[in-house]
């Protein structure tokens, strides 16, 4: 019987020997028309292994091939994905790698960040059996940590931009929402998420005060639970506080259940204190993570009452 896809994303990582038996699956149902599943059975038999690997294990690597996205099931039926045949020419070594990269980029699993925290890695926050089949597809253990901390990086960013594109609706939605509260829903409706046109601007929402002056807002993200918290501000971002009094930063703390709660806000004249002292047109930093206090921060949003 055909194993759901589901159940063995939930499984640790395969050993080299299942995925030899995913790339063998995949070989036996490449036609463009799909196999449908009640077809499996007879595939298998059809596909020659000198007795390596049961149908069950042909099964397991199919479904591998599935929540790799190298297959693709609908109303009973497994496709091909483009990309099957060019993983199928690759030399075994090679696609087996890449059937443990798409499977951990699937799963995401927690051990990453922890084992790739602090830009090296930490081979006793991996659990055994990844480890092991790390081993396996990466016997060469540069190769391996070169890997590991690519992925880690992945994780990183992706979770970085899921945590700041969080923030900012949060903020976007609750600007519209003040100014709908206080019966202007003129100005509500005109409450822009700036970013998602641009990231030049230095400013991610632009929201209006009841009196139409503009309020330019900033907003960051972090998952941090502590009152310690590091800001990262782009010199751009900086430049653009420096000569913008209508300019303010707004941080957001995000929970594990991507729920939002707004920490406060603050301005320019808390930042450029703590800002590298090369900002000016001398250039020299990107972006620089400044420390703030929780407790520093104003809460709430910048007041949407008329500019003094």
């Amino acid at each position: 019987m055909f194993r759901d896809p589901d159940d063995v994303a939930s499984a640790e990582l395969p050993s080299r020997h299942m995925l030899r038996a995913a790339l063998l699956a995949g070989h036996a149902l490449t036609p463009e028309n799909g196999t449908p599943l009640s077809q499996l059975a007879a595939s298998w038999l059809r596909t020659p292994s000198d007795g390596v690997y049961s149908p069950a294990e042909l099964n397991v690597g199919c479904a591998l091939l599935i929540e790799a996205r190298y297959l693709s099931l609908s109303d009973e039926i497994i496709l091909p994905a483009a990309d099957l045949n060019g993983l199928l020419a690759q030399a075994e070594d090679d696609a087996c790698r890449e059937i443990i990269y798409r499977l951990i980029d699937e799963r995401r699993p927690l051990w990453i960040g922890s084992a790739t925290a602090n830009g090296e890695v930490a081979p006793e926050m991996i659990p055994d059996a990844a480890a092991a089949a790390l081993g396996q597809a990466f016997p060469d253990p540069k190769e391996r940590e070169q890997f590991l901390l690519a992925m880690g990086r992945r994780f990183s960013d992706a979770d970085a931009k899921r945590t700041g594109d969080l923030a900012e609706a949060h903020v976007t939605e609750a600007c519209r929402t003040e100014l709908a509260d206080a019966g202007r829903d003129d100005l509500a409706a005109i409450v822009r998420r700036v970013s998602l046109t641009s990231d030049q601007l230095g400013y991610d929402v632009a929201a209006p005060r009841l009196d139409g002056s503009s309020r330019r807002l900033e907003v960051k993200g972090t998952r941090a639970g502590g009152p310690h918290l590091l800001i990262v501000i782009s010199l751009n971002e900086a430049k653009v506080a420096a000569r913008d009094d209508n300019w303010f930063l707004v941080v957001c703390r995000v929970a594990t259940d991507d729920t939002v709660v707004v920490l406060g806000w603050t301005t320019n004249a808390l930042l450029a204190p703590r800002m590298p002292l090369d900002q000016a047109d001398r250039g020299g930093w990107l972006s620089a993570a400044v420390p703030i206090e929780e407790s520093e921060l104003i809460p709430g949003l910048p007041p949407c009452a008329a500019a003094a």
